[in-house]
């Protein structure tokens, strides 16, 4: 007799303070079978915390996901009930999830998800920036071409933007953020439910200013900043041809022309000041 096909449950996890976890999400962990996490080390803290003791904890993670899907369903045809866990918030949502949810969908396997807590709305609910209209960029491509190429079409856009980032780059990041979309209004959003929570809400360059400051960055975190001001004046191409070329006869620095210019029209600060030296030749 064959057994009844077991269930996948999506599992949303908290993503620092553990009170933060669901009844539900704890009920479920106790009950499976199985248990695929990200980390099996980081989710056993997890698991001894809530006094959970499952059969069988295996790991799923960006490495092996492919393989590792497979394996998950042909446990769930075997009647076992499987919970798949991240290190923290969501499964999917720039954390592995996404290839097992599809292998097990496409090939007809029974999917439930069980709602957490995830870095990305919490941040943009904290930040004091526009939610109804927002874009989730995850983590952005290590290259600065790549990065460049996401952010090229992202400069006129008026959503919201949250991107993930690790403390390594972050300076960087906030140094490539402003040279693309100008000094905007941002929200840094660190160890987010956790004892050393740190929230920071001004301006990307202000941010910069503050973590250049300390002698290192230390955490996990999310980034929010605001898009393109719809208010911003508009101006054709011809038109700031004869503004560049009027400023530039007068002491106004190429810098300084850039920076008004940007301020003025929302537009690309690298792009306006390659402009402007082109215009000086």
């Amino acid at each position: 007799m064959v057994s009844k096909q077991g269930t996948l449950y999506v599992v949303g996890v908290a993503i620092g303070n553990y009170d933060d976890m669901t009844f539900r999400a704890v009920e479920i962990l106790k009950k499976v079978d199985v248990i695929a996490a990200e980390d099996t080390r980081k989710s056993r803290h997890l698991l001894a915390h809530f006094q959970i003791t499952p059969d069988k904890v295996i790991s799923h993670h960006t490495h092996n996901e492919a393989d590792s899907s497979k394996g998950l369903f042909a446990m769930l045809k075997e009647g076992q009930n499987i919970a798949l866990i991240t290190d923290a918030g969501m499964p999917a949502i720039s954390d592995p999830g996404y290839k097992a949810v599809c292998h097990v969908r496409e090939n007809g396997g029974v999917i439930k998800i069980i709602p957490g807590v995830s870095a990305m709305p919490t941040a943009l609910a904290i930040s004091g920036l526009p939610a109804e209209d927002f874009r989730f960029i995850g983590f952005l491509p290590r290259k600065k071409g790549d990065i460049g190429k996401i952010l090229k079409g992202l400069a006129t856009q008026t959503s919201t933007l949250v991107l993930f980032e690790s403390p390594r780059r972050i300076i960087k990041t906030l140094q490539i953020l402003q040279e693309h979309l100008g000094n905007r209004q941002a929200c840094l959003c660190r160890e987010l439910t956790k004892t050393h929570e740190e929230i920071i809400s001004t301006t990307l360059q202000d941010i910069e200013q503050q973590l250049e400051s300390r002698a290192e960055v230390l955490g996990e975190i999310t980034l929010v900043v605001a898009g393109a001001d719809k208010n911003a004046a508009q101006i054709s191409d011809a038109d700031l041809a004869k503004v560049i070329t009027k400023a530039l006869k007068t002491d106004e620095s190429p810098r300084a022309l850039r920076d008004r210019l940007c301020e003025e029209y929302g537009l690309n600060k690298r792009d306006i000041y390659q402009r402007i030296i082109n215009s000086q030749k």
